[in-house]
């Protein structure tokens, strides 16, 4: 199988592999413990309204940084720290680029005013332009991109330049594609214009309203975790040609993240928020079974087939415990309207979850769980 991008380490599928008896299911459910803790410190602990206002879209914008820390950098500049300490100093650099990127997005967005880079519904009531919900879409649609170059176009076109470089232009390049897509696309049609006005809210006045364009981005999220980390590429990964590989990858990735936004919110009615939830539940589904557990126990499976089948399955188990529990715990607040519950449910799946299992793999190494034992995806 073709050699995809992945945390520190991770060996292809083509090289031998750790045995998953070696540390499954243990270091999995360990690192479990921690994300689920990490989660609930962000997104129950503040308030579940705080968390969606305030830390939802500053750790959207901390996505990109993240790949790149995580995915493009693999350590550096704090590979000769120990695990500890390189994962605090990397997440730090996350943290920081994540707030600088969140104030570009609010200042991309409209009326940027850097008092209210962290305000949230009591600024909003004042007729302030806050980072939500106006600047997610677009983080949402900078990190989409972002995710496109690293997981399904391997990296290219930058995977030729040296480490540092390829994820600075990495970044720059997802951030031009992300504001000229949204620019294309996206209409705030939907808030009138006097609000649109009173807030300095930019409207691109783009075909698609930003709702429905948010609900397909995070459809093809869907689409690229699990075909090209769960299942490591397959089937596209067959393709021997780079260019006919390229073309396909991106093609299906798109495509059909468009067709199963179309699904869900044409043919079985679910509102855009409520397709956003489900997609966040699967990504957290997808990247604790694929990362965290790093397929156990299905890799044990010797049919590949099989094996893959059983696969999706862990992840779907995994997906629809955490859109119950998570939807379960959103409704413990009152939300005026009830829509920002299922964006809660998104935020704590997708960013807070999902990120964090990326973070304690492939940036602290799976610490604390004791060196030796951290297995595939995080030797070294």
């Amino acid at each position: 199988m073709t050699t995809q991008v992945r945390p520190r380490n991770m060996p292809p599928a083509s090289e031998p592999r750790p045995s998953p008896l070696a540390s499954q299911p243990w270091s999995g459910a360990a690192g479990l413990a921690v994300v689920l803790a990490v989660a609930a410190l962000l997104g129950i602990v503040p308030g579940l309204h705080f968390s969606l206002e305030v830390i939802g879209p500053a750790s959207t914008f901390c996505l990109p940084v993240l790949t790149v820390a995580a995915l493009w950098w693999q350590g550096w500049p704090f590979a000769r720290f120990s695990r500890a300490a390189a994962g605090v100093a990397t997440l730090a650099l996350i943290a920081v680029g994540g707030i600088a990127l969140t104030a570009l997005g609010l200042a991309v967005t409209g009326n940027f005013q850097l008092g209210h880079l962290f305000g949230g519904a009591a600024e909003a009531a004042q007729g302030h332009l806050v980072t939500s919900p106006w600047t997610v879409p677009l983080g949402a649609f900078v990190f989409i991109v972002m995710l496109q170059l690293t997981v399904v176009c391997r990296q290219w076109p930058f995977k030729n330049l040296p480490a540092v470089a390829s994820g600075l232009a990495a970044l720059a390049a997802s951030w031009a594609v992300g504001v000229a897509g949204f620019a294309l696309l996206a209409n705030w049609d939907f808030v009138p214009a006097v609000a649109r006005q009173a807030l300095g809210l930019w409207n691109p006045g783009g075909p698609v309203s930003v709702p429905d364009l948010v609900g397909i981005l995070l459809c093809v999220v869907i689409w690229q975790l699990t075909v090209f980390l769960l299942l490591e590429g397959y089937p596209v990964s067959t393709i021997k040609s780079e260019p006919l590989y390229l073309a396909v990858a991106n093609a299906a990735t798109i495509g059909l993240g468009i067709g199963t936004y179309w699904v869900l919110h044409s043919g079985i009615n679910l509102t855009p928020d409520q397709v956003n939830a489900a997609a966040g539940a699967i990504v957290a589904g997808t990247l604790v079974a694929g990362l965290l557990f790093e397929g156990w126990p299905a890799r044990l499976i010797s049919n590949p087939a099989l094996s893959r089948l059983a696969l999706l399955a862990t992840a779907g188990v995994i997906a629809v415990a955490a859109g119950f529990a998570l939807r379960a715990i959103s409704l413990t607040a009152t939300w005026t309207p009830t829509e920002p519950g299922q964006q809660w449910v998104t935020t704590v799946a997708l960013n807070f979850i999902g990120a964090f299992v990326i973070v304690h793999v492939a940036v602290f190494r799976r610490w604390p769980v004791p060196a030796g034992q951290e297995g595939g995806t995080a030797a070294g």
